[in-house]
């Protein structure tokens, strides 16, 4: 027994040296997406909350860049893919705590198969990237307190269970529903607990550590959960079929459609498995809550389905029981599904990978060359390095003409693609850059404005705009300047065809003082 252990430990470890390297050398190869370079924002500004999410994923791209003095796609993503192993060597913990190795083993190979948390989380780099980490370690808290209630160290569970919980909630908010979770177990399945001290000194504790996030907000009139807020709100009860089908058929392919269908047929084989009432219930609160409210949601607002990836966790370890279970009857079938997982998983990624850096041109070509590549999704991941190279040599040519001045600055509008032009153009180039916009469209990029002189009259200024989300300056900055210019137009080529346009504008001689767009501090604050 104990060399069959060690064995599957051995399996483990092996695992997460394989896919550690396989995420090294895809997240080397791929550019920043969009929301990954976002976030970079948040290590170049370190702040107790952003506008958007919590700090945790911030500090992580600036630890792993060790402190930004090592910047690449790898050193960004190197926080995500660490978390993958170590949510893996914890969901394989979880599944030998409720049953025995082999479990956790297979709750492991599922971890890696899901496209959720093998790649979204696990490669990108994503709040979501340490969320599912501190969500796994309170899982195995909880799991461990309801395996094992009289052990004289079972409070200490509970507190630990507080503090993670703590963690995941200020990686990303919807940690909150760890607490929802356990509380909905214990008024509906084990209310004793709610005579135990400690449960309220493990919620004191999740108080403490989410503390800053809402002091932050107080200053900033609560502006991370009023984003939120009208993200998710229902403000008429019309039913948006779109919107649910693509939250629906997104978390299908999210989790990987063949390891759903191994969620599905271990749901149905629970009662057969003989899990414990209590470890299924557990495992059950803390899967189908989020599920269903991010579905429920989508019926009547647009979601994103990786909102509720967290849940799917749970349903990997009842899986991964299940299968345990009822191996000597049903072996071949999850057996066989996780191959063919597998090579879903590797298929895709190869296809993914294959179409972002060497498709021959764009998937949406347009006559009109200011909407070409537009809803090509493989452009927000390709070009952004060769841009860069290319606007530096425009920027040194147009200071040794004297058509700008040293410090030009390039004006953002839009968090998107604002972040890849910081992070691909400005970054070591010493070109500076400013925003002016809305709120609500720049994000945190208005905290970056802090400290920044406005715009002065007479200034001049850059604007970049690309075909696939073109905007033409002159409906923003029309009334600001007294010239509008498009300077150059460079195309970006992949496979020797071109994926869109890049129109460099000059911004001529501010007509007033321009103010750069600030974060909004609540009244009372003045």
């Amino acid at each position: 027994m104990n060399l069959q252990a060690s064995s599957y430990k051995h399996k483990v470890f092996w695992l997460i040296a394989a896919t550690f390297i396989a995420r090294c050398i895809l997240a080397a190869m791929v550019e920043l997406g969009n929301d990954e370079v976002y976030y970079y924002t948040y290590a170049l500004q370190p702040d107790w909350n952003h506008f958007d999410h919590p700090p945790m994923v911030g500090l992580l791209i600036r630890f792993f860049t060790l402190n930004q003095h090592w910047l690449s796609e790898l050193s960004m993503r190197l926080g995500a893919i660490v978390c993958a192993g170590i949510a893996t060597w914890l969901i394989y913990c979880c599944g030998k705590l409720i049953r025995n190795e082999r479990t956790g083993w297979m709750a492991a190979i599922l971890y890696n198969l899901s496209v959720y948390t093998g790649i979204i989380a696990g490669l990108f780099i994503l709040p979501d990237s340490p969320q599912v980490v501190f969500w796994l370690g309170a899982l195995y808290c909880i799991l461990a307190l309801v395996k094992m209630p009289q052990t004289p160290g079972a409070n200490r569970w509970l507190l630990l269970f507080g503090l993670l919980a703590g963690l995941t909630i200020i990686s990303k908010i919807h940690g909150i529903f760890l607490w929802l979770g356990f509380g909905a177990y214990i008024l509906l399945h084990d209310r004793k607990w709610l005579r135990n001290p400690y449960l309220y000194v493990a919620v004191l504790i999740s108080c403490i550590v989410v503390s800053p996030v809402l002091f932050w907000n107080i200053r900033y009139d609560f502006i991370t959960f009023r984003f939120h807020g009208e993200r998710v709100e229902v403000k008429q009860f019309a039913v948006d079929i779109n919107s649910f089908l693509q939250t629906f058929f997104g978390q299908i392919l999210y989790n990987n459609p063949l390891n759903i269908i191994l969620y599905a047929a271990a749901f149905f084989g629970l009662k057969k498995s003989g899990m414990p009432a209590n470890i299924r219930n557990m495992l059950l609160w803390f899967s189908l809550p989020i599920i269903i409210v991010t579905t429920g949601v989508s019926l009547f607002r647009s979601t994103l389905p990786h909102w509720s990836g967290p849940g799917f966790i749970a349903l990997m370890l009842m899986t991964a029981y299940v299968a345990d279970a009822v191996a000597a009857r049903r072996k071949s079938f999850y057996f066989t599904g996780l191959k063919i997982s597998a090579a879903v998983i590797v298929v895709a990624l190869v296809a993914g990978v294959a179409a972002i850096n060497f498709y021959p041109g764009t998937l949406n070509p347009n006559k009109d060359i200011k909407k070409h590549g537009q809803y090509d999704f493989t452009l927000d991941m390709s070009g952004w390095r060769s841009f860069g190279k290319a606007f530096e040599e425009v920027y040194k040519a147009d200071l040794r003409s004297g058509i700008i001045k040293p410090g030009t600055p390039v004006l953002l509008e839009n968090w998107f693609p604002a972040a890849h032009i910081l992070f691909y153009v400005n970054k070591g180039n010493n070109i500076p850059f400013k925003s002016v916009g809305s709120l609500n469209r720049l994000h945190k990029f208005a905290w970056l404005n802090l400290g920044k002189e406005n715009i002065k009259q007479g200034q001049n200024a850059y604007f970049i705009a690309s075909s696939n989300y073109f905007i033409d300056p002159a409906e923003l900055y029309g009334n600001d300047f007294s010239r509008i210019k498009l300077s150059k137009v460079l195309a970006s080529k992949r496979g020797g065809k071109t994926t869109r346009y890049f129109f460099i504008y000059h911004l001529l001689d501010a007509r007033k003082e321009l103010l750069l767009t600030l974060p909004v501090v609540e009244k009372s604050a003045d």
